[in-house]
């Protein structure tokens, strides 16, 4: 492809990401600090080899709970 010789780009900082695109890596950490009591990490794995860092949260339902206690 030719370009005339007419034609200036000039890419600044402002700029960049309309040439370039978003940044390709994006982070990954959802809590600043450690997370709340009954979050973890985990990671989520596809098939075709791709991944991703989440939080995976722990809950105990009033069920589960009552049941235990009444010895069911």
């Amino acid at each position: 492809m030719q370009v005339p010789e007419t034609v200036v780009i000039r890419i600044t900082i402002d700029n960049l990401k309309e040439y370039v695109g978003p940044p390709v890596y994006q982070k990954d950490r959802m809590y600043a600090k450690p997370p709340p009591p009954g979050v973890s990490t985990g990671l989520g794995y596809l098939g075709n080899g791709s991944g991703a860092v989440m939080p995976i949260e722990a809950m105990v339902r009033a069920c589960q709970l009552l049941g235990k206690e009444l010895g069911i």
